[in-house]
């Protein structure tokens, strides 16, 4: 769970990890740029982003990201494992506003890879 808040700390996209149950264990301080308010470590993912636990746990496995509308802005969810610990699950939050600029500047081979 340390590790996880240092590695937060350091990625520049708003990122956090979720138990099997949805409750956030962590989040980086770019989250701000999904959600208004602060202190959503303790929060319900479904609270959050109208998305169940179990569906992102889901989207894993079949390679589903959803859209969701927060600030104004369009973000795609990203979920996986990042350790092999398979009972939490980290989220990343990607900006789609501006399309799939995005994805075109990352590169083909990693968007396949993660976002796609």
């Amino acid at each position: 769970m340390e590790d996880n808040k240092q590695f937060n700390s350091k990625v520049p996209v708003p990122r956090i990890t979720i138990d099997r149950q949805g409750k956030v264990l962590s989040a980086n301080e770019n989250m701000g740029e999904v959600f208004l308010y602060e202190g959503i470590v303790g929060a319900d993912v479904y609270t959050l982003t109208g998305i169940k636990a179990q569906e992102l746990f889901d989207t894993v496995e079949n390679a589903q990201r959803p859209v969701i509308s927060r600030n104004d802005k369009k973000f795609k969810v990203v979920a996986f494992h990042e350790t092999d610990n398979e009972e939490e699950l980290t989220i990343i939050f990607l900006d789609v506003t501006a399309d799939f600029l995005v994805y075109f500047l990352c590169g083909y081979a990693f968007m396949n890879h993660f976002l796609c």
